[in-house]
């Protein structure tokens, strides 16, 4: 018997290496890179300011969250800009219904998120009266990661293999290969995928799979891409303790859109 499922998030909670801090939004408030945030309630309208000393990862930027957060929303966005002097991200918000609402920023570059803010209001008559909470997601990096990632991983019930490795620019490297050579072909996939701090996993949107003729190592030629080079899909990381055990035993839950967005295998590492 198995107990204590854990996503990628809790695994490093459990390891003690993330923290998500709560915050009062109403006050100016810091986080440790030296990004200051303060909000202004007027009228009814929030306006939200995001100030950061560190330089911007290229392509990323600061905007209102678009995705569904779960509730039916009594707030929505005026304008907002990441291009005003001395800013990093300015953006107004008001009441659409009365209620309480979740305004998210995410740091974005379109693909995947890395950090988010979170500023819990309440609205009345038609006017956001109040903030009563929030929170903030910082990022997680890769060498966080790297201990419960790289390595070669095996299938469960299956022949298949993930290799994870790092990349230079924070991401990992993933290679899933059959192991085998029906028909004189083995198939593998390739993708690099970056933690998303939203869907605690790692996302990509670069999956190539490729068909490969088995040679007796003379024939250096470039496998033949077998399909369309722009699949998307997710690794999620679970961890869970077996029974009178102290062991965290890890496993990898790969899942592709490519593949009509299902499941299409899990993996428990079998090198580190």
């Amino acid at each position: 018997m198995k107990k204590n499922l854990f996503m990628i998030g809790s695994v490093l909670l459990a390891a003690g290496l993330l923290s998500v801090p709560a915050f009062a939004a109403e006050t100016e408030t810091e986080d440790p890179v030296g990004t200051s945030i303060d909000t202004e309630l007027t009228d009814g309208v929030m306006t939200i300011r995001i100030r950061s000393d560190r330089d911007d990862a290229p392509d990323f930027h600061w905007e209102a969250y678009k995705g569904d957060k779960g509730d039916s929303s009594c707030v929505e966005l005026i304008t907002e800009s990441d291009t005003e002097e001395g800013l990093s991200y300015a953006g107004s918000f008001r009441a659409t219904d009365d209620g309480e609402d979740t305004i998210r920023l995410v740091y974005t570059n379109g693909h995947y998120t890395k950090e988010y803010l979170d500023f819990d209001v309440t609205t009345e008559d038609g006017k956001i009266v109040e903030t009563i909470g929030g929170g903030q997601a910082f990022e997680t990096f890769a060498s966080d990661l790297a201990p419960f990632l790289l390595g070669v991983w095996q299938e469960d019930g299956g022949n298949r293999f993930l290799d994870l490795s790092m990349t230079d620019d924070g991401g990992f490297s993933a290679v899933i290969s059959d192991g085998g050579g029906r028909d004189g072909n083995t198939v593998f996939y390739t993708m690099t995928g970056y933690y998303d701090t939203l869907q605690d996993a790692l996302v990509y949107w670069n999956g190539t799979q490729y068909t490969a003729a088995i040679t007796d190592g003379a024939d250096e030629t470039e496998p033949e891409a077998d399909v369309t080079p722009d699949g998307t899909g997710l690794f999620a990381l679970d961890g869970q303790f077996e029974e009178d055990e102290d062991d965290l035993v890890l496993t990898i839950y790969w899942k592709d859109d490519s593949f009509g967005n299902t499941d299409v295998g899990s993996f428990r590492r079998i090198e580190s």
